[in-house]
């Protein structure tokens, strides 16, 4: 739906020639099932995680770092909502982006969403924030190549991707403590569990709806920041690492008993 096949040659040659899958997600180990025809036993799931960087802070530190961030931005940084951007429009921001406009003036206080990366191709309504003609409270800062200081002091992050074979976004999210709004569908859920506020990414509104809840309700953020803390203990780089390796010899030993020698 979102690319080209003649994109995906390389990739279906690798599929068919592979014996054994290590995916990222069990969503994405169904998609390789129902669209590949690989059978299920072919595939192990081994779940990814957050950098040890990113991890929440103290008020006091988070004034001192939203100081730093207006400067470096060149614009002041109260209260915001964190997204992130690609030439890909599977990462749906500009429904993000409208669904903001639409929030903004119901929101409790004066909230911007600042969106990190390289902007998705050919879109009209976010060239047009670019050029400054929507623009109200959406800053536009490009790649940049260090974010653990945005989430640190985020109020929260819309991850409302049309589809992620993972989501690590989530989880340094999760570990920096800040609530996630994500979508309803791929791994999203897998990866988010009961700590997340989900939504529709198709529907404008749904996402709307879930900012203004995100931001003019403590309690949900609250338990939203709890249930991240305890959500993200689950997944750690050791236990990919270790679960990998397993996969490894595991697939080894198959290779050996079919008469393999080396």
């Amino acid at each position: 739906q979102l690319y080209r096949k003649s994109k995906l040659g390389l990739f279906e040659m690798a599929v068919k020639r592979a014996d054994h899958f290590i995916t990222v997600s069990a969503s994405t180990k169904n998609d390789l099932c129902d669209i590949f025809g690989i059978a299920g036993e072919k595939i192990d799931v081994v779940h990814l995680a957050a950098g040890a960087e990113f991890r929440p802070v103290t008020e006091t530190e988070k004034t001192k770092i939203k100081k730093l961030l207006s400067n470096e931005l060149n614009t002041e940084l109260e209260k915001y909502l964190l997204v992130f951007s690609s030439p890909d429009r599977r990462k749906n921001v500009s429904r993000t982006v409208e669904a903001f406009l639409r929030a903004q003036g119901q929101f409790c206080c004066n909230v911007k969403l600042v969106v990190v990366g390289k902007p998705p191709k050919n879109d009209r309504l976010f060239m047009d924030i670019i050029d400054g003609k929507v623009k109200k409270n959406v800053v536009v800062t490009g790649p940049l190549d260090e974010v653990a200081d945005l989430f640190r002091c985020a109020d929260g992050l819309v991850f409302a991707s049309l589809y992620e074979g993972f989501g690590i976004p989530i989880l340094e999210a999760f570990a920096s403590g800040v609530p996630v709004i994500t979508s309803n569908c791929s791994s999203m859920p897998e990866v988010g569990g009961d700590a997340a506020l989900y939504v529709n990414p198709y529907n404008i509104e749904s996402i709307a709806e879930a900012m203004i809840k995100l931001c003019n309700d403590a309690g949900p953020k609250e338990r939203l920041v709890k249930a991240g803390f305890d959500r993200q203990k689950n997944f750690s780089w050791t236990k990919t690492a270790v679960e990998t390796l397993k996969v490894y010899e595991k697939v080894v030993s198959i290779w050996r008993r079919r008469g393999g020698d080396g």
